[in-house]
C-alpha cells in the first residue's frame, strides 16, 4: 500500500474493493477456461464409455463387447453426422426446391433413427454380458456425467 500512502483512508478503501473485484474477476475467468480445458480433454461418448468400462474390470468377453459399443458409436455417429452435414448444406442452397426441404429433413430423421437402433443393439448386446452390479456400476458411471459442471454448478445445485 506504499502506493496510496498519501491517500485519504475512504479512497484506499475503495482500492482495495477494485482490487478485490479484479482478482474476484480474474479468478472467475481462469476458472471457466480451465473447465472447459478439462471438458474438452475429456473426449466424445465413446471415450467416455472407455473410461467407464477400464472401471469395470471386464473379462475378454465383454471387452469385446464394448469394443463393438464403441466402434457402432464411432462409425453409426460419424457416418450420421456425415449424412446430417449433406442435407444441411442441401437445405442451404438458394435454388433448392421448397417442396424437397420436408423429404430432406426426413432423411434425417430416418438417418439418426438407423444410428439410434444400431447404437441400441450394440449396448444391449454389451450390457448382457455383464453382471448385475457391473451393470449398475456402468448405469452410474453413465449418469454421473449428467450432472452440471462449469463454474456455476454450486448455484444451480442450491438453486434446485
Amino acid at each position: 500500500m506504499s502506493v496510496a500512502a498519501g491517500t485519504p483512508p475512504s479512497r484506499r478503501w475503495w482500492l482495495i474493493v477494485v482490487l478485490a473485484a479484479s482478482i474476484a474477476l480474474n479468478l472467475f475467468f481462469i476458472s471457466v477456461i480451465a473447465g472447459t480445458a478439462v471438458q474438452m480433454r475429456a473426449g466424445g461418448p465413446a471415450e467416455r464409455f472407455e473410461r467407464i468400462g477400464a472401471r469395470l474390470q471386464l473379462n475378454p468377453d465383454q471387452q469385446a463387447a464394448l469394443r463393438v459399443f464403441v466402434v457402432t458409436l464411432r462409425q453409426r455417429g460419424k457416418a450420421a453426422r456425415d449424412i446430417n452435414m449433406a442435407i444441411w448444406k442441401q437445405l442451404g442452397d438458394p435454388a433448392l426446391d421448397q417442396a424437397q426441404i420436408p423429404a430432406l429433413l426426413d432423411k434425417t430423421v430416418q438417418g439418426r433413427a438407423a444410428f439410434q437402433s444400431a447404437l441400441a443393439a450394440a449396448l444391449g448386446q454389451f450390457l448382457q454380458t455383464l453382471s448385475p452390479e457391473q451393470r449398475a456400476a456402468f448405469i452410474t458411471g453413465t449418469t454421473a456425467g449428467n450432472q452440471p459442471q462449469g463454474p456455476f454448478r454450486a448455484i444451480r445445485e442450491l438453486l434446485r
